[in-house]
């Protein structure tokens, strides 16, 4: 790592440049960066999915959000690195004087670059990253072929899609988003991990036409066929000359790179036309989100029914937990992969908000610790995101119990309010995090996410989160629900759900919360004293409509472990 920096340090300064930003970002702005793209691991060893190095002549630094403070001080060699919080409001102190910094304009977007250029310094675009020019032994760039999404899980044509997408444009507008794409046309494809999208740019058109920039092996017959001859495949590297052709086109500045908007004549900057209506899920994804959460419930119950049964002196680790938990996934109806990278975290590991386990950290798991897993499936008709946090083998300690059930109080609340429509996110999240303001606490990532069907586990603009994000919850958005508490050095609680939100039926002009996933939860580490006659309620039947919903998929030993979990607490619940 030291050679890596020193020998980038050589190279920026036969380019005269003082310094050079790397963000953890590839060309389309994913959020899962591959191997090929993640310079910020290259340059750093920092293994976390958010993160930008600045480096300088006499110093570098890796910014970080909250998810990833404890892992990077671990990671990192903090001799060559400063660890700071999230670049967008750190960054400002290490850009002063008259420096001369350089960029990769394919990594960072539009909004990224007009918040950079306000500090006053010198920004040199590099379209030949330093980086890639000193990492010898870089991976290959992810490939994989296109797939058909059928209109059977989709529920509605692409042909009707961009239609209408095109009667909401003004311009020819330019898409950068991989799951804007992927849902226009009802394919999907492999070039993310956990996220089933391609590499590729498009070109939606007021008729409803599209011009799609891809790796042209990527199409076969089949899904030319497909698409149609309204859809123009072309090669991945032809998107700027042909953008230069339009006297002006629209944009989305939040995702779109800096060098798509540089070679624009003239850019309208818009909202990324197919955003909401992606976010707000037809009746056909809505049911399909809650088949494939049936399936993975099944599979999930079946997990922690076999981790509260194991013996544990064979010394079964984190990573042997997530091949158990994926081999139970695999089996079940419409089940494509892991939607992201199972957190499989025990004791302090639990207490990482994103850990991963490696080679050189996996750990057994033993009993008396806390075990969080976070993981989720990739379906036809869905994607999942879930998690557990589990005493192994006792019933935890009072503080444990007590962190355990505010956590739990704080999901309930937030489970079963009723709100008006225009509500946005970030007016529920107190809602969450009140019981444990009350003694201090506090969680550093946001109460919710928006996720997709059959798409990325995270999406917009759907969210729930203290910052100022004014997108309202509309009816078929998909969220999670997923408070935390975490003591470093010691243990991690985190519970989540997934959430539709739908008309309130008996509250008109009024919202509410629709739960999708189903999975026990650890009655050995809820304190019944400090639930309330309600949120007690809410347990029992929580639990009772999970043996309904999950029925025939339980083994009879598996159906009696849950019920047997609430009949010994049967006259604390009521």
């Amino acid at each position: 790592m030291k050679n890596n920096i020193k020998a980038l340090r050589i190279l920026l300064k036969d380019l005269g440049l003082d310094g050079f930003l790397i963000p953890m970002d590839d060309p389309f702005q994913n959020e899962v960066v591959s191997p090929h793209f993640n310079r910020v691991r290259f340059i750093s060893q920092f293994t976390g999915s958010a993160g930008v190095v600045l480096v300088l002549e006499d110093k570098a630094i890796l910014f970080t959000d909250g998810r990833y403070t404890t892992q990077a001080h671990q990671e990192v060699d903090l001799s060559l690195f400063e660890v700071q919080g999230h670049w967008y409001h750190h960054i400002k102190s290490f850009l002063k004087g008259s420096l001369t910094i350089g960029f990769d304009p394919w990594t960072l977007t539009a909004s990224h670059m007009k918040h950079l250029r306000s500090f006053g310094i010198k920004w040199i675009p590099c379209p030949e990253n330093p980086v890639d020019q000193v990492w010898t032994d870089r991976p290959l760039e992810p490939w994989a072929p296109i797939k058909i999404h059928l209109e059977e899980f989709a529920g509605e044509s692409s042909q009707s899609k961009r239609k209408k997408i095109g009667q909401a444009v003004k311009d020819p507008f330019v898409l950068t988003m991989g799951d804007s794409i992927a849902w226009l046309l009802n394919i999907r494809g492999g070039d993310v991990d956990g996220t089933p999208i391609p590499f590729s740019y498009g070109v939606i058109h007021t008729q409803g036409d599209m011009d799609l920039f891809i790796e042209p092996q990527k199409v076969s017959l089949d899904v030319s066929s497909f698409l149609g001859p309204n859809v123009t495949v072309h090669p991945l590297d032809h998107i700027i000359p042909f953008l230069r052709k339009f006297d002006q086109v629209g944009f989305d500045p939040k995702t779109t790179p800096e060098a798509i908007v540089e070679a624009l004549n003239k850019g309208i900057e818009a909202n990324d036309p197919c955003l909401l209506p992606r976010a707000c899920k037809n009746t056909t994804e809505q049911e399909g989100a809650r088949q494939c959460h049936v399936v993975d419930g099944v599979a999930l119950t079946k997990f922690l029914y076999f981790l509260y049964h194991h013996h544990y002196e064979d010394g079964f680790d984190e990573a042997q937990a997530v091949i158990k938990l994926r081999s139970l996934r695999a089996i079940g109806k419409h089940y494509q992969g892991d939607s992201f990278e199972t957190i499989s975290a025990t004791g302090p590991h639990s207490a990482w908000c994103h850990y991963h386990t490696k080679e050189h950290t996996n750990t057994s798991v033993k009993k008396g610790d806390l075990y969080l897993v976070d993981s989720g499936g990739q379906y036809l008709n869905g994607t999942t995101d879930v998690t557990r946090t589990i005493v192994i083998g006792g019933h935890g300690t009072p503080e444990q119990k007590d962190h355990y059930t505010r956590v739990l109080k704080g999901y309930i609340a937030l489970d079963t309010i009723k709100f008006p429509k225009g509500t946005s996110g970030v007016h529920l999240d107190v809602l969450v995090r009140q019981y444990l303001w009350e003694v201090g606490l506090n969680f550093p990532h946001a109460t919710g996410h928006g996720v997709g069907s059959y798409l990325s586990v995270h999406e917009g603009p759907q969210c729930i989160t203290p910052r100022l994000v004014e997108a309202p919850l509309m009816p078929g958005m998909i969220l999670s629900n997923e408070p935390g508490v975490y003591r470093e050095g010691h243990y991690g609680i985190r519970l989540e759900n997934l959430v539709l939100v739908r008309e309130c039926p008996d509250l008109p002009g009024f919202l509410e919360f629709e739960n999708l996933t189903w999975a026990p939860f650890d009655m050995n580490l809820i304190d019944m004293g400090m639930l309330s006659l309600k949120e007690k309620q809410w347990l029992k039947d929580y639990h009772q409509r999970l043996l309904r919903v999950l029925g025939d998929g339980l083994s009879f030993e598996e159906k009696e472990w849950v019920e047997h979990s609430f009949s010994v607490n049967e006259d604390k619940l009521i």
